[in-house]
């Protein structure tokens, strides 16, 4: 997945709530995400990817460091966006398809969604004591969205499912290509970090990602 050199080390958020989707937990947890990415920067290390696909404090943390900040969703949408001429995502709760069609819209790629679909009779507990019965679940939920949606990619909103899909050498078995987030976003973490160090290329500064006054920094630190 990674390149020979490339060394990956897995960071849990060392505060915030289990589950993000309510507005203020969301909040809460992308709070400690930019603070934890800050810290990150000052280890050494040349690039991050959050871990999850609600992508909670990436524009906040893009805005703030100078490494590569890289979110799962849109390394997948945009991997996505290569596979085919339209994609579908595949949500595993529907507490976050709302999340799912605001990020879409944030990219400005609504025309390119051929459906946003919950996965049915599953739970995160499925997911993490029973992966054979929830691949089956994934498995037929794939064959609906390749049969009835004309979907040409699916992106599934999970990162963990999207692991599991990986490690278990699924990803070529679909009739439809999956874009898969973690491995999606792994080399663009590697591809950002190579172009920033050969080529110096950077986020822009002058809008989005401009970066706080020192002052407001100094006044409340990270």
């Amino acid at each position: 997945m990674c390149e020979a050199d490339s060394v990956v080390e897995i960071q849990p958020l060392p505060e915030g709530y289990p589950s993000p989707t309510p507005a203020y937990p969301h909040l809460y947890n992308s709070l400690q995400i930019v603070k934890s990415i800050a810290r990150v920067e000052s280890a050494g290390f040349d690039a991050v990817v959050l871990g999850c696909m609600l992508q909670g404090g990436l524009r906040e943390a893009k805005s703030l460091v100078d490494i590569p900040v890289i979110g799962a969703f849109e390394s997948a949408v945009w991997l996505a966006n290569l596979l085919g001429r339209k994609f579908s995502i595949l949500v595993t709760d529907k507490s976050v398809k709302h999340i799912a069609e605001e990020l879409v819209e944030h990219y400005g790629l609504s025309a390119r969604v051929a459906s946003i679909r919950c996965l049915e009779g599953t739970t995160f507990k499925m997911m993490m004591n029973e992966p054979d019965n929830y691949l089956q679940a994934i498995s037929a939920a794939v064959k609906a969205i390749s049969e009835q949606d004309e979907a040409e990619a699916i992106i599934p909103f999970c990162t963990i499912t999207g692991a599991l899909l990986t490690s278990r050498e699924l990803l070529n078995t679909f009739d439809v290509p999956i874009a898969e987030p973690v491995c999606a976003s792994l080399k663009a973490a590697e591809a950002a970090s190579k172009l920033s160090r050969t080529l110096g290329l950077k986020v822009c500064r002058k809008s989005l990602y401009r970066k706080p006054p020192k002052s407001f920094l100094d006044k409340i630190p990270l």
